[in-house]
C-alpha cells in the first residue's frame, strides 16, 4: 500500500472513531479537547518539528522553538480560563494535596540558582501546565468518565499512527544506535523510550477499559466498543514488540495483573497486608540475592540495565550541591558539565534515565525529600481508594505501582510527557463534594439560560 494512502486511512479511521462517540453522549466537557492536544503532543512531537519549522533544543539555543512556547502557552491560558469558570474550591483542593503543592513550590524557587534561571522558570511553567490539564479532566461534572475520554482517545490517535509511521513511513519513524548500528523504533515520537512511556500507558488504559466497561453503552453499541478495544489492544500487542521495551512491557503486564487482581474483594481489602508482605519477601530476596541484576536478567537486559549503571555511577560524581542541587531541569543545560560526565561514553548523555536521581541532581537532597513525600502520602490515598469497590481506584492503582518501578530506569518525572501527566491524574485529589457542587452549578446555570433563550426569542 502506498504510504499516502495509507495514512489517509488513518486519519479516516481515528476521524471515525471520534465521531462515533462524541463529548455530548458521553455526557463530559467539550473542554477536554484542550488536555487532548496536550497530550498528544507531548506524547509524540513538538509543533515545530511537525510543522518543520525547526527550533529544536540545542546548547546555543536552550529555550527551544518560540512557536512551541506560544502553543504551551496558549493551552495553559485555555484551560487556565476553563478552571476559573468552574469556580473550584482553590482551599480544599491545595489542602487535599499540601505535598504536590509544596513540591511545587519548591520545583519553582530551585530555578532560582539555576544557571540559566529564565529557562528553567519557562520549564517550570509547562510543568504546572501538567497540572492545569489534569485539572480540567478531574474537575470534571462526571471525572471518571472523564479520564476514560481522554485516555481512549489518546489510544486512538497514537496507536494507529505509530502503526502507520513505523510501517510506512520508517524515515520518520526508526533510528539508529550510535555505537552498534542497531536500527530500532521511535514512531510519532522522537525517542525509543518515549515510545515505550507512551505505549506502557495506553495499554494500561485500554485493559482498564476493557475489563470496567462504559455502563453507559448498550446493545450493539457496547460490542462495537469491544471490537475496538481489541482493535486498539492489538496495535498496542505490535507496538509494544517492535519497540523492544523491556521495562514498558513488564510494567504493563504488573499493571494488568494489579488491575485484575483487585477485582477480588478478598484481595481489596488486603491490600495493606499483602504490601508489607511483598516488601518483606522483597527485602529478603535482596539479602539472599542480587534483585537488580536478577530483575535486568529477567526482563532480557544485561546486568548494567544497558549501560544505566555506568551513566548513575558518573552523575554521582558530577559534584553537583547535595542539598539544592543545580536547579529545576538544568543539569542538562551546562555543556562544560554534560561535556565532563559524557568523558567515558562515546556518546553524550541527555538523560539519567532514573527519575529519582534526576531529581537528585536538579534539586537536590531537598527535592527528593519532598517526591518521596508526595508518593508516600499518594501511596496511602491510592490504596485507600482500590479498597473500596471503585474501578478508577483500581486503575490508580495499577498505574501508580508500576510507574514508581518505571522511575528506576526512566527519568519521567516533573517534565512534559505521558507518564508524568498520567501519574498527576491518578494522584491528584479532588474532594468528590466540591465536583457535585460544580456539576449543580452547571446544572443550575444551564436551567437559568433556558427562561433567558425563551425570552430572548420572543
Amino acid at each position: 500500500m502506498p504510504p499516502p494512502v495509507a495514512l489517509l486511512l488513518c486519519l479516516c479511521l481515528i476521524a471515525w472513531l471520534f465521531w462515533r462517540y462524541p463529548e455530548r453522549k458521553a455526557g463530559v466537557s467539550c473542554a477536554l479537547w484542550i488536555p487532548l492536544a496536550w497530550l498528544f503532543i507531548v506524547s509524540s512531537r513538538a509543533i515545530s518539528v511537525w510543522l518543520g519549522v525547526g527550533g529544536a533544543f540545542s546548547e546555543d539555543s536552550p529555550e527551544g522553538s518560540p512557536l512551541d512556547s506560544l502553543v504551551f502557552l496558549a493551552l495553559i491560558i485555555a484551560g487556565a480560563m476553563v478552571l476559573s469558570r468552574r469556580r473550584l474550591d482553590w482551599a480544599t483542593l491545595f489542602r487535599q494535596n499540601q505535598w504536590l503543592l509544596i513540591f511545587f513550590i519548591y520545583l519553582g524557587l530551585s530555578t532560582l540558582w539555576s544557571d540559566y534561571a529564565l529557562v528553567a522558570f519557562k520549564r517550570w511553567i509547562k510543568d504546572v501546565g501538567n497540572v492545569i490539564m489534569v485539572l480540567v479532566v478531574v474537575t470534571d461534572q462526571n471525572p471518571i468518565q472523564a479520564v476514560r475520554f481522554l485516555l481512549a482517545r489518546c489510544c486512538y490517535l497514537l496507536l494507529p499512527l505509530n502503526v502507520v509511521f513505523i510501517k510506512y513511513f520508517p524515515n520518520l519513524a526508526r533510528a539508529y544506535d550510535q555505537w552498534t548500528g542497531v536500527a530500532f523504533y521511535t514512531g510519532v515520537t522522537t525517542d525509543k523510550n518515549m515510545l515505550g512511556m507512551s505505549l506502557f500507558a495506553c495499554s494500561l488504559a485500554l485493559i482498564w477499559m476493557f475489563l470496567q466497561p462504559d455502563r453507559n453503552r448498550t446493545g450493539i453499541k457496547a460490542r462495537l466498543d469491544l471490537g475496538v478495544l481489541l482493535l486498539m489492544g492489538g496495535m498496542a500487542f505490535w507496538l509494544l514488540q517492535m519497540a523492544h521495551s523491556s521495562t514498558a512491557l513488564s510494567c504493563t503486564l504488573l499493571g494488568a495483573v494489579i488491575i485484575w487482581a483487585s477485582r477480588f474483594a478478598t484481595i481489596r481489602k488486603k491490600l495493606g497486608m499483602y504490601g508489607v508482605g511483598m516488601g518483606i519477601l522483597l527485602a529478603v530476596l535482596q539479602l539472599a540475592f542480587n534483585l537488580p541484576e536478577f530483575f535486568a536478567q529477567l526482563v532480557g537486559r544485561d546486568p548494567t540495565f544497558s549501560g544505566r549503571t555506568d551513566i548513575w555511577s558518573a552523575l554521582l560524581k558530577a559534584g553537583t550541591d547535595p542539598l539544592f542541587g543545580v536547579g529545576y531541569y538544568s543539569f542538562w543545560l551546562q555543556g562544560e558539565r554534560v561535556d565532563r560526565v559524557s568523558v567515558k561514553f562515546f556518546y553524550h548523555l541527555n538523560e539519567a534515565h532514573d527519575t529519582y536521581l534526576e531529581t537528585y541532581l536538579n534539586t537536590g537532597l531537598i527535592g527528593v525529600a519532598l517526591l518521596f513525600a508526595v508518593i508516600v502520602s499518594s501511596a496511602i490515598w491510592t490504596k485507600n481508594q482500590a479498597m473500596k469497590s471503585e474501578s478508577f481506584g483500581e486503575f490508580r492503582l495499577a498505574c501508580f505501582l508500576p510507574m514508581l518501578i518505571y522511575g528506576i530506569t526512566e527519568a519521567f518525572m516533573n517534565r512534559l510527557g505521558f507518564l508524568w501527566f498520567l501519574f498527576l491524574l491518578v494522584i491528584i485529589r479532588y474532594p468528590k463534594k466540591v465536583r457535585a457542587q460544580t456539576a449543580q452549578r452547571g446544572v443550575a446555570a444551564s436551567k437559568r439560560s433556558v427562561p433567558d433563550q425563551v425570552a430572548r426569542t420572543s
